[in-house]
């Protein structure tokens, strides 16, 4: 089954590929909401810290390790979302000079290989935790296992993002170009 062409001037797509089209959507949805939440955060611990530094005692031992733990969040899922949504930056300038199908050949060669090494760094993540749940983050009542969560996290949301990208390269989409960006909404 054809479903409709979407309003957006994009083609017909089947009926697999229009659900996989929504769940992502949800999915970058929800990703958004996390980071919203996440600068939230980050910015109420910001401006604690500024208070309680400058106005009034709040009983703060170490604002800036909470800091560092949410950016290390959000850095990560961020780059996720990025990635997911297309708006990673991009140097294209000579990729645009080549023949197409070389672009898309390197392209492929590329994805496969950026997920070569996000399965190694989710294994190597992976393997970290329990030691990390062994060591505290001085002045929190955090473990290293909190940041390295946050890493996880994202090196498992870009797993799927580089995949699609692959799959669309295999079917002929050439996503180098700075008009063709691999994102998945």
């Amino acid at each position: 089954m054809i479903a409709p062409a979407d309003p957006q001037g994009e083609p017909p797509t089947s009926a697999p590929a229009a659900a996989v089209r929504r769940l992502a959507r949800v999915v970058l949805r929800l990703l958004d909401g996390v980071i919203g939440i996440l600068v939230t955060a980050l910015l109420a611990v910001v401006v604690s810290e500024l208070v309680d530094r400058n106005f009034v005692d709040l009983g703060l031992f170490s604002p800036e390790e909470y800091v560092k733990v949410l950016l290390v969040w959000l850095c990560f899922i961020g780059v996720a979302r990025a990635f997911a949504g297309g708006d990673a930056i991009r140097v294209t300038f000579v990729a645009e000079l080549l023949p197409r199908p070389v672009r898309i050949v390197i392209s492929v060669l590329c994805n496969l290989l950026i997920l070569a090494v996000l399965l190694v760094m989710i294994w190597k993540a992976y393997r970290s935790i329990p030691q990390a749940l062994q060591q505290m983050i001085l002045g929190t009542d955090l473990t290293v296992a909190v940041p390295t969560m946050g890493m996880l996290v994202g090196f498992v949301l870009l797993v799927p993002v580089f995949l699609v990208a692959v799959v669309r390269n295999l079917a002929g989409h050439d996503d180098t170009t700075s008009t063709g960006a691999a994102g998945i909404e």
